[in-house]
C-alpha cells in the first residue's frame, strides 16, 4: 500500500515573539497571539474540509520579508501589511494571502468628491504606492521570467481582513436591539510632538473625528436616537479592551458606523455584519468582500444624519439590510468562507 499523505503544518507566527509556533488550527492560538490569529485558525480548520493537498506547511506571519522555510509545498498568510507590499518569497512559495489586498487601496474618490479627509487620504495612497512599487516590481519581474522558462512561480491573493475581539453570540432580532447607532474604537494613535499632530490630520483621525461629531449632533437633536459611542485611548487599547462588553454593545446595535482606520480595510466592518448590524461607511476599497457587501456608503459623514434618519423610516429596508448583512457574512467573509476560498485557490494553482 502507499503510504498515507501527511498532514498539513501550521506555524503561528503573530505572537511578540514571532517565534513560529507549530499550531493546531482547531485550537485557539498561543496567548497574546494577534487577535485575528483566532480568525484564521477557524478559516484554516474550514479549510481542511475540502483542501485536497496534503504536506503543506502554513505560515501565519506579520514578516514580508522572510519565512521559516519556502517551497511548493509552503503557503504563507500574511496579516496587517498596511501598505499592501508584496512579500520578497512571493515568487518562492506555493501562494501567499494577504489580508489587506495585494495593493494599496484608496477607497475614495478624491477629484470627484474633494475634501481634506479625501485629501490627505489620497497624500497616504501615493506614498503607500511608492512603498509598494519595488516589491510589485520585483514580483511581476519574477512572473515574467518564470512564464519565458515555462515555469510557475506562487500566486499572491487577498482575504478578508478577519476579525478581532468578538464574542460568537445568538443574533438579536433587529427589532429588540435597544441602541440605534454604535461605535467603541479609537480615533487616533497616542503619539506626542510631531507625530501626534501627524495623527490628527491623518485620514483616520480626520474620518473618526467627523464621524464622531456628526453622531453626537444627530443624538442631540432627537432624543429618541441612541448613540452608544464610546472612544478609546488607541487601537491597542481597543484590540484588548473587554470582548464582552464590545461583542454585546455591537449585538444591541442597529447600525454599526465604520469610519476608516490607518487603512480602508477594518475589523469593525466584518464585525458588524457577523453581528447583522447596518453597516454605515465612508472610506470602502474596490476589493472583495467589501465592495459588494449589502452596506450604506456615504460621501462624508456630513451625510449621516440624513442617512440615519432615511433608514429609520423604512424599516423594511433596516431588516432587508440586515438580513443581507448576515447572509454576506455566511457566504463571503466568514471563517467558513474563506476555508472555502482558501481551498479553492490552492486547488486551482496546482
Amino acid at each position: 500500500m502507499p503510504a498515507p499523505l501527511a498532514a498539513n503544518r501550521y506555524f503561528n507566527c503573530v505572537t511578540p515573539s514571532r517565534e513560529p509556533l507549530e499550531w493546531d488550527p482547531h485550537e485557539a492560538p498561543a496567548p497574546e497571539s494577534w487577535p485575528n490569529a483566532g480568525y484564521f485558525g477557524r478559516a484554516f480548520a474550514a479549510m481542511e474540509r475540502t483542501l485536497r493537498h496534503r504536506g503543506l506547511t502554513f505560515y501565519l506571519t506579520f514578516d514580508i520579508g522572510a519565512l521559516p522555510s519556502y517551497g511548493p509545498d509552503v503557503v504563507a498568510v500574511v496579516i496587517d501589511n498596511e501598505d499592501a507590499r508584496i512579500p520578497a518569497y512571493a515568487p518562492r512559495v506555493r501562494a501567499t494571502f494577504l489580508n489587506l489586498g495585494t495593493h494599496p487601496q484608496l477607497g475614495c474618490r478624491p477629484l470627484t468628491e474633494p475634501s481634506l479627509v479625501n485629501l490627505m487620504t489620497f497624500g497616504v495612497y501615493a506614498r503607500d504606492i511608492a512603498q509598494w512599487l519595488p516589491s510589485g516590481g520585483a514580483y511581476a519581474r519574477e512572473r515574467l521570467r518564470a512564464a519565458l522558462r515555462g515555469e510557475r512561480v506562487g500566486d499572491v491573493h487577498a482575504v478578508p481582513v478577519g476579525t478581532f475581539n468578538q464574542l460568537d453570540l445568538p443574533i438579536k432580532p433587529l427589532a429588540e436591539r435597544p441602541s440605534t447607532m454604535v461605535f467603541a474604537g479609537s480615533v487616533t494613535h497616542q503619539a506626542h510632538g510631531l507625530r501626534g499632530l501627524k495623527t490628527k490630520v491623518a485620514p483616520k483621525g480626520l474620518s473618526r473625528r467627523a464621524m464622531l461629531e456628526e453622531a453626537e449632533r444627530i443624538a442631540a437633536r432627537h432624543p429618541d436616537i441612541t448613540a452608544d459611542v464610546g472612544v478609546t485611548g488607541a487601537f491597542w487599547e481597543s484590540v484588548h479592551s473587554d470582548e464582552e462588553t464590545y461583542s454585546r454593545r455591537m449585538m444591541d446595535a442597529q447600525i454599526s458606523l465604520v469610519p476608516r482606520g490607518t487603512v480602508p480595510v477594518t475589523a469593525r466592518f466584518l464585525e458588524s455584519l457577523r453581528y447583522g448590524c447596518i453597516v454605515v461607511a465612508d472610506h470602502l476599497p474596490p476589493l472583495w468582500p467589501y465592495a459588494q457587501a449589502p452596506v450604506v456608503q456615504l460621501r462624508d459623514w456630513g451625510e449621516l444624519e440624513p442617512a440615519v434618519l432615511g433608514l429609520l423610516a423604512d424599516r423594511e429596508r433596516m431588516q432587508a439590510l440586515h438580513e443581507q448583512a448576515l447572509a454576506w457574512w455566511h457566504s463571503a467573509c466568514s471563517e467558513a468562507a474563506t476555508g472555502r476560498y482558501l481551498a479553492g485557490t490552492l486547488s486551482a494553482g496546482s
